[in-house]
């Protein structure tokens, strides 16, 4: 399991460095891993979304909340710039605040199952072939739906940086473009099978609220 902060506090212990070292060097920057600093944003945002979660739950989530800026610092090695000297060095206190807000994440953040991967891999490809045999979906919506298909596959290809939370983001785009998928095919039993069956291998089961057999007459009409 990885949820968001996790993630994020790996990243900064792996970019950290001595007094002696800049953050440049640290975190070899030579153009080739631009990535990290992309994904690092994505965590940020994600957990700022989970942050609101949590808030709107009655938690007390202050102290996350005012850490939010200084992890944004963090990424962009601000103000101290990628060549100063000693801007390989992370304050460890917003590190220890980062590892805390982790551990309370896993309240939220679904677990991935053990066979979760090869479920999603076998689902995203029944999909795509669906869509494949059904000349009836418009070219936009079908380009939709394969770039949708494609961010899946992406997630479960690189499930070790970007985590359960990010999975599950692009698990439900990809539910909702299957129902719109099955209501506007001029042939709905095509796509029975691929609405009935909407993967969701975590361990706490948020789809609950989409019960396939409504979904399955919704679009199909039987």
């Amino acid at each position: 399991m990885s949820n968001p902060a996790q993630l994020l506090h790996a990243k900064f212990l792996s970019w950290r460095g001595p007094q002696n070292v800049n953050a440049a060097s640290a975190r070899g920057l030579n153009g080739q891993n631009w990535d990290d600093h992309t994904l690092a944003i994505s965590h940020l945002r994600e957990i700022e979304e989970l942050i609101g979660l949590l808030e709107s739950q009655g938690r007390n989530m202050r102290v996350a909340r005012e850490a939010v800026p200084t992890w944004y610092q963090v990424v962009f090695s601000f103000s101290g710039g990628w060549q100063g000297q000693g801007t390989a060095t992370i304050d460890q206190t917003s590190l220890n605040t980062l590892e805390m807000l982790a551990e309370r994440l896993e309240d939220v953040v679904p677990t991935l199952e053990a066979d979760g991967i090869d479920r999603i891999n076998g689902y995203i490809e029944s999909v795509a072939e669906t869509l494949k045999s059904d000349p009836s979906i418009p070219a936009p919506l079908r380009a939709h739906i394969n770039d949708v298909i494609a961010h899946v596959r992406w997630c479960t290809q690189n499930y070790a940086t970007v985590g359960d939370f990010s999975l599950q983001d692009a698990l439900e785009r990809l539910a909702g473009a299957v129902v719109r998928g099955a209501a506007n095919s001029t042939d709905k039993s095509k796509w029975k099978s691929a609405v009935n069956n909407i993967v969701w291998p975590f361990a706490v089961n948020m789809m609950a609220a989409l019960p396939a057999a409504e979904l399955v007459a919704l679009v199909t009409g039987h």
